[in-house]
């Protein structure tokens, strides 16, 4: 009678352990094994509830004290997601650092993060793709290395946004983003071309000490608190055509090594082209209504030929 009554225990018991072992929650352990085998990671249409991770402390190697890095072999899409939770390419636990490399394209379409994303310190070794997004945390991009083109394309930002100290190998792009909080590219390398056309920079926006080695374009955006330029180098073609300063900008010790055009571009308040130096001559600079434009100790040089 015994053996009858655990055998039906076991018949009923097994099928619910089965099902109970089955559950796992959306973090980095819902994508382990597709990242293991290299294989792509795809999604569409999918809630994420926890916060999602690809962050494997096991399998990160040490690079520096302190530091490690993971290297994930698989593609990435994530199309009209809806992350709920935090998204983390980037960790600090316990005092360690942890970073991750992507070897493989980077998609996000039409995705929602809802609160706050980190890619901080992230290696992209192929192209990456953000389309359509909304960003309602904090969005944390520092550090980062960009080996091939760039797209964040009609993204919405809805807190502070970082990419300072990040480096762009190949083009890049933010062809109308809207930053609605404190945007800061500070220190930022960009080897080819910029595009920050139509972009729209509700808050204090900085781009101070950048080096731009090829053309950058702020036609048509719009900055409508104080935003910083100070000590930036521009290699190549600088243009800011009908783009809108509605609070201060600073060029200060700027240098101008290319053509810049400011055609039909809105000033207000203060611009302090301060200590600025332009190398092709002096530009066809606006004559603002109502702003006051600071030119001291500016300086204009035309140079037949620059290395």
């Amino acid at each position: 009678m015994k053996s009858n009554l655990l055998f039906f225990l076991l018949l009923v018991l097994a099928p619910l352990a089965s099902c109970f072992s089955q559950k796992k929650p959306n973090t980095s352990n819902s994508f382990s094994q597709q990242i293991a085998k290299g294989e792509p990671v795809i999604a569409e249409q999918k809630e994420y509830k926890d916060v999602v991770s690809f962050i494997d402390i096991q399998q990160s190697i040490s690079e520096n004290e302190n530091v490690y890095r993971q290297s994930i072999q698989s593609a990435i899409v994530f199309k009209k997601c809806n992350f709920r939770k935090g998204f983390l390419a980037s960790l600090n636990n316990n005092n360690n650092n942890y970073f991750l490399t992507f070897t493989q394209p980077v998609l996000f379409d039409s995705c929602y993060f809802w609160e706050d994303t980190d890619f901080r310190g992230c290696d992209f070794g192929s192209s990456v793709n953000f389309r359509n997004c909304m960003f309602y945390g904090k969005a944390n991009f520092e550090e980062t290395e960009w080996t091939s083109n760039v797209w964040f394309l009609n993204c919405f930002f809805k807190k502070e946004v970082r990419f300072q100290n990040s480096f762009f190998n190949r083009k890049v792009n933010f062809f109308q983003c809207v930053y609605d909080d404190l945007c800061s590219f500070q220190s930022c390398f960009f080897n080819q071309d910029a595009q920050f056309s139509s972009v729209k920079f509700w808050k204090y926006t900085d781009f101070s000490l950048c080096t731009f080695n090829a053309g950058v374009f702020y036609n048509y955006a719009q900055f409508f608190e104080h935003t910083l330029f100070n000590n930036s180098l521009f290699r190549d073609r600088a243009e800011f055509i009908n783009a809108t300063f509605k609070k201060n900008m600073e060029m200060k010790s700027c240098k101008f090594f290319g053509e810049v055009k400011f055609n039909k571009t809105e000033l207000n308040d203060v611009w302090d082209l301060g200590d600025a130096i332009f190398y092709m001559g002096k530009p066809d600079l606006p004559q603002p209504m109502n702003a006051v434009v600071k030119t001291q100790n500016v300086k204009y040089l035309k140079l037949e030929s620059l290395q």
